[in-house]
Formats: C-alpha cells, structure tokens, sequence
C-alpha cells in the first residue's frame, strides 16, 4: 500500500475502518454478482479472485482516501474518498482530482450526514457522485458500476 502523502498516512487503524467497512460491503455485494453470474464459482475464491484490491489509501483530519480497483466482469479502478466530518475542507479532494494518474479515475465521495450544501460543494470540486452514510449494498454497486462504465468511456 502506497500513500500519496506520507504524513497523510499516519492515521490509526481505527480511522481507517469507516471506509474498510465500505469496501466490504462493496465486495460483499460484487462477489454475490459475481456468484449469480457464475464468473467465479464460490470454492474456486482464493486471496488472489478476490474481485476488489485496494492499491493505495490515505488518511487526514478531514478524510480517508482509498484508490480501489475492480477485477470482474465490471474492471475499472474507483476513488473513494470518505468525509470524517460532516462540513470537510475539500482542499485534499481538490488535490486529488489534480494528481496524476488519479485525475481521470471516477470518484465517489462518501459524506456524513446529508446536507444539501456540502453535496453541492463536492460536485463542483470534481466528485462523479455522492452519497451519504449509511448506504445501501445494493445501491452503492449501482453507482460504483456507473462510474465504472463512465472511467471506460473516459479512457476510450
């Protein structure tokens, strides 16, 4: 695991949970897709199927940051980037959307409580989408395989 910012990665394990719950919820509800599509049968999952790694993640006052790559039948690589506090400083996500080769990946913002005007705020810094703890499995693959779909187009 690399960090873009070495003091950024100095946060403790416990900060670091929110987003792992995240992806895991993420995974969960990939490796159920994956499953009812048959493309890797349950017994055949080992460390190295696993359909979500996480490359990089970092960690401040105001966020956690991880850099997720999908391997399945929907591959893409996703920024998902969780607000610690309920009005963040969006400087770090304004540093993200600017650092190569993170600036065309799809990023998803993750937010504390719902309020219209800090949603209004991470869209036009550069969030692709939104949502607000807590999040529905379901509905959270939804955007992560649009997002996914729109980095694809992007590349292409």
């Amino acid at each position: 695991m690399k960090a873009v910012n070495p003091q950024a990665s100095a946060g403790s394990a416990a900060e670091k949970e929110p987003i792992r719950s995240l992806l895991n919820e993420l995974l969960a509800v990939i490796q159920q897709l994956q499953v009812q599509l048959q493309k890797v049968p349950v017994e055949e999952k080992t460390a190295e199927t696993l359909p979500v790694v996480q490359r990089l993640q970092v960690a401040d006052a105001h966020w956690v940051a991880s850099l997720v790559e999908i391997h399945s039948a929907f591959s893409g690589r996703l920024l998902v980037l969780e607000a610690r506090q309920p009005h963040p400083d969006w400087t770090r996500l304004m540093q993200l959307r600017r650092e190569w080769p993170l600036a065309d990946v799809p990023l998803l913002v993750v937010l504390q409580e719902d309020n219209p005007q800090v949603i209004a705020e991470a869209y036009q810094i550069g969030a692709d989408a939104c949502l607000v703890r807590p999040v529905h499995p379901a509905h959270l693959l939804g955007i992560a395989l649009y997002l996914l779909r729109q980095g694809r187009r992007r590349a292409a």
